[in-house]
């Protein structure tokens, strides 16, 4: 799942906090960061080992985080703009 809007004074620790506190368990998160600074993007992504976390994590959507509203959002295995990804993304929603 893609999560958008982070604070760029957040971390990923607190990011893994702000999910466990909510209840959730068994995640991994991947934290973007630029390439030459190495500091937060603010776009992260969540992957949830049980596929019945997905709606819980998604009611999260708008939430507050480090004064922001979080956008979390289903993915479509990977970027770009193919039109296979955009079907998967169509079908998701």
């Amino acid at each position: 799942m893609f999560i958008g809007q982070i604070s760029y004074n957040a971390t990923k620790n607190d990011l893994e906090r702000f999910f466990t506190k909510k209840g959730f368990q068994d995640f991994k998160i991947r934290w973007l960061t630029d390439k030459k600074t190495k500091t937060n993007r603010g776009l992260a992504f969540i992957q949830f080992a049980q596929k019945s976390e997905v709606p819980k994590a998604l009611k999260l959507d708008c939430c507050l985080f480090f004064g922001r509203r979080l956008r979390i959002e289903r993915t479509a295995s990977g970027g770009g703009n193919k039109l296979k990804r955009k079907n998967r993304i169509k079908k998701a929603k």
